[in-house]
């Protein structure tokens, strides 16, 4: 079983659960939140459906501005 955890807009913990991966990615790409996919003690985290960065853009247009840190 997979399970997504997200808060709704209220802020409110929420969770759904589904038979397989692909369809759990597929709800959190509808939700287009960040949340918590969680099966057999593994977790992904993020938010799900970034496909591209455009000229420093995400698709949303928010920017895009990751930088790799030396240590």
């Amino acid at each position: 079983m997979f399970e997504v955890n997200y808060k709704d807009i209220d802020g409110i913990d929420c969770k759904e659960e589904f038979e397989n991966l692909n369809l759990a990615i597929d709800r959190s790409k509808v939700l287009n939140k960040f949340v918590t996919i969680s099966f057999d003690g593994n977790e992904l985290v993020g938010k799900f459906g970034v496909d591209s960065v455009e000229q420093g853009h995400l698709p949303n247009g928010d920017t895009y501005n990751w930088k790799k840190r030396r240590i």
